[in-house]
Protein backbone atom coordinates (compact mmCIF):
# COMPACT_ATOMS: atom_id res chain seq x y z
CA UNK A 1 0.00 0.00 0.00
CA UNK A 2 1.43 3.71 -0.73
CA UNK A 3 2.00 5.90 1.80
CA UNK A 4 0.92 8.47 -0.26
CA UNK A 5 -2.22 9.89 -2.01
CA UNK A 6 -2.22 11.02 -5.52
CA UNK A 7 -4.39 12.25 -7.40
CA UNK A 8 -4.22 13.26 -11.73
CA UNK A 9 -4.14 17.19 -13.06
CA UNK A 10 -6.91 18.06 -13.23
CA UNK A 11 -8.32 19.49 -16.77
CA UNK A 12 -5.06 18.45 -18.66
CA UNK A 13 -6.04 19.44 -21.53
CA UNK A 14 -6.56 23.56 -21.92
CA UNK A 15 -6.87 26.40 -24.39
CA UNK A 16 -7.58 29.72 -24.74
CA UNK A 17 -8.31 32.49 -27.27
CA UNK A 18 -5.46 35.62 -27.25
CA UNK A 19 -6.41 38.65 -29.14
CA UNK A 20 -3.60 40.43 -31.48
CA UNK A 21 -1.28 42.23 -29.41
CA UNK A 22 -2.17 40.69 -26.54
CA UNK A 23 -1.27 37.98 -23.99
CA UNK A 24 -3.14 35.48 -21.55
CA UNK A 25 -2.54 32.72 -19.54
CA UNK A 26 -3.32 29.05 -21.18
CA UNK A 27 -2.75 27.15 -18.49
CA UNK A 28 -2.62 27.43 -14.76
CA UNK A 29 -2.37 24.90 -11.86
CA UNK A 30 -1.61 26.59 -8.25
CA UNK A 31 -0.06 23.43 -6.09
CA UNK A 32 -1.42 23.68 -2.56
CA UNK A 33 -3.09 21.86 0.32
CA UNK A 34 0.55 19.90 1.69
CA UNK A 35 0.36 18.91 -2.38
CA UNK A 36 3.32 17.91 -4.64
CA UNK A 37 3.04 18.19 -8.37
CA UNK A 38 5.12 16.20 -10.92
CA UNK A 39 5.01 17.40 -14.45
CA UNK A 40 5.71 13.71 -16.22
CA UNK A 41 4.53 14.93 -20.31
CA UNK A 42 4.11 18.76 -21.72
CA UNK A 43 2.42 19.30 -24.94
CA UNK A 44 2.56 23.50 -26.13
CA UNK A 45 1.31 24.80 -29.62
CA UNK A 46 2.94 27.60 -31.24
CA UNK A 47 2.36 29.99 -33.97
CA UNK A 48 4.73 32.23 -35.91
CA UNK A 49 4.50 35.25 -34.93
CA UNK A 50 4.39 34.60 -31.03
CA UNK A 51 5.85 33.15 -28.14
CA UNK A 52 5.58 31.10 -25.18
CA UNK A 53 6.53 31.10 -21.33
CA UNK A 54 6.33 27.96 -19.68
CA UNK A 55 7.11 28.87 -15.73
CA UNK A 56 7.41 26.10 -12.89
CA UNK A 57 7.45 27.95 -9.57
CA UNK A 58 8.20 31.38 -11.06
CA UNK A 59 11.25 29.34 -12.87
CA UNK A 60 11.23 29.43 -16.93
CA UNK A 61 11.55 26.00 -18.17
CA UNK A 62 12.62 25.52 -21.90
CA UNK A 63 14.31 29.11 -21.80
CA UNK A 64 12.50 32.63 -21.02
CA UNK A 65 11.03 32.85 -24.80
CA UNK A 66 9.54 29.40 -26.33
CA UNK A 67 9.44 29.72 -30.52
CA UNK A 68 8.87 25.94 -31.03
CA UNK A 69 6.18 23.51 -30.34
CA UNK A 70 7.08 21.12 -27.19
CA UNK A 71 5.89 17.94 -28.65
CA UNK A 72 2.41 17.32 -29.97
CA UNK A 73 -1.25 16.22 -28.90
CA UNK A 74 0.04 12.20 -29.49
CA UNK A 75 3.75 12.82 -28.64
CA UNK A 76 4.08 14.83 -25.62
CA UNK A 77 8.10 15.90 -24.62
CA UNK A 78 8.05 13.78 -21.56
CA UNK A 79 10.36 14.06 -18.31
CA UNK A 80 11.71 11.20 -16.65
CA UNK A 81 12.66 12.09 -13.95
CA UNK A 82 8.96 14.19 -13.98
CA UNK A 83 9.79 18.23 -13.27
CA UNK A 84 8.56 19.53 -9.67
CA UNK A 85 6.21 21.66 -8.89
CA UNK A 86 5.78 23.36 -5.30
CA UNK A 87 3.59 26.53 -6.16
CA UNK A 88 2.61 27.59 -9.38
CA UNK A 89 2.90 25.63 -13.24
CA UNK A 90 1.53 28.41 -15.84
CA UNK A 91 1.93 28.90 -19.61
CA UNK A 92 1.55 32.59 -20.75
CA UNK A 93 1.19 32.87 -24.62
CA UNK A 94 1.85 36.32 -26.35
CA UNK A 95 0.17 37.32 -29.56
CA UNK A 96 2.15 39.76 -32.20
CA UNK A 97 0.38 37.92 -34.70
CA UNK A 98 -2.06 39.76 -37.52
CA UNK A 99 -5.07 37.72 -35.88
CA UNK A 100 -6.70 36.10 -32.86
CA UNK A 101 -5.27 32.28 -32.12
CA UNK A 102 -6.74 30.09 -30.09
CA UNK A 103 -3.48 28.45 -28.16
CA UNK A 104 -3.50 25.20 -26.89
CA UNK A 105 -1.54 23.16 -24.05
CA UNK A 106 -1.46 20.12 -22.46
CA UNK A 107 0.37 19.20 -19.11
CA UNK A 108 -0.03 15.91 -17.49
CA UNK A 109 1.30 14.41 -14.41
CA UNK A 110 0.40 13.83 -10.70
CA UNK A 111 -0.26 15.92 -7.39
CA UNK A 112 1.24 13.73 -4.29
CA UNK A 113 1.37 14.41 0.03
CA UNK A 114 2.42 11.93 2.43
CA UNK A 115 -0.97 10.44 3.62
CA UNK A 116 -2.18 11.30 7.44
Amino acid sequence: MSDLTQINFPRPYRHQEVATGESAIIWEMNVSGGYVGFIKTVFIRFFDDTYLEFKVDGVHVEGSKIEHDLGSLDSPVKFDPPLVAHNTIRVVAFNNSSATIDFEAKITGILAKPKT
